[in-house]
């Protein structure tokens, strides 16, 4: 890989900046152990507060990973999904996990290892529909922020961090991934959903993964193109939809927006098999 960085295994701690050190205790009981940035005023304020950041969506992922799996995590942050992961799958397991931000991509990194965890690799960069670089939004990590909402930099703001950028196919194709199959897909990219699966539509027509994805409207608009480009794509590759948490009303499958700019929702993708049901 020319640009960006990557751990595999144990290979090893990049340098960290300020960090806190958190327990994570989660309902079954399991123990986890978590370097978190110092400032991050959300996932990690809430592993440090309350052991743990979105237990509703790890006791869902239970259900539907096994172990054995193969998973992708697009859009890691610290890993702590990375970790529990890692850990479902167990040792005939792997986990793949995607970081753009170097900063964050170290903690992500030494999550792994302090876990004691050798099924993961975690690469720095960002997926999308084409190889090249990606500006991230400016940001300061030495003021109290949310480091999970920091995204590809939306306009032409040149703060922020450069990072390499690879479509999922590509890296599949040249064996920079390599896997036998995918099982299941976490995709949390600050509304750069549609780029990530125009970059992997390959891959999902061979795999036919589970995909676990956030939808953020008013923030896709942003980034000129509708939410609803979104379901098409998965649909053009034989997807169904469930959503994981109901809210608005549903439309032939897709959630309806009431167009409150705050509003988002997470999305359950299967793949349909013949007789229109979902696997």
């Amino acid at each position: 890989m020319d640009q960006g960085h990557c751990l595999r295994s144990r290979a090893g701690l990049a340098t960290l900046g300020p960090a806190d050190h958190a327990n994570h205790r989660c309902r079954a009981g399991q123990n986890r152990h978590f370097l978190v940035p110092h400032h991050d005023a959300v996932i990690g304020n809430s592993i440090k507060n309350l052991g743990v950041w979105a237990e509703d969506d790890l006791e869902f992922f239970a259900r539907h990973i096994n172990e054995g799996d193969t998973i992708l995590d697009i859009g890691a942050n610290i890993g702590h999904h990375t970790v529990y992961f890692s850990k479902a799958v167990g040792r005939t397991g792997q986990v793949i996990s995607f970081e753009p931000q170097l900063a964050i991509f170290r903690y992500a990194s030494a999550n792994a290892v302090v876990n004691g965890y050798d099924n993961v690799t975690i690469l720095q960069g960002c997926l999308g529909d084409a190889e090249g670089q990606e500006r991230m939004a400016p940001v300061s990590y030495d003021e109290q922020t949310n480091f999970g909402a920091l995204g590809v930099s939306i306009g032409d703001d040149e703060r922020g961090e450069l990072v390499p950028t690879w479509a999922l196919d590509a890296l599949l194709e040249r064996g920079t991934v390599q896997v036998t199959k995918i099982d299941f897909v976490k995709i949390d990219v600050q509304s750069f959903e549609l780029f990530v699966l125009r970059g992997a539509y390959k891959t999902l027509k061979t795999y036919k993964p589970k995909i676990f994805l956030e939808i953020s409207p008013n923030w896709m608009k942003e980034r000129e193109y509708d939410y609803t480009e979104v379901y098409e794509l998965l649909r053009e590759v034989g997807y169904g939809f469930s959503h994981f948490r109901e809210g608005a009303g549903l439309m032939d499958g897709v959630r309806q927006w009431s167009g409150n700019k705050l509003e988002e929702w997470d999305v359950f993708c299967e793949p349909i098999v013949s007789g229109g049901t979902i696997r």
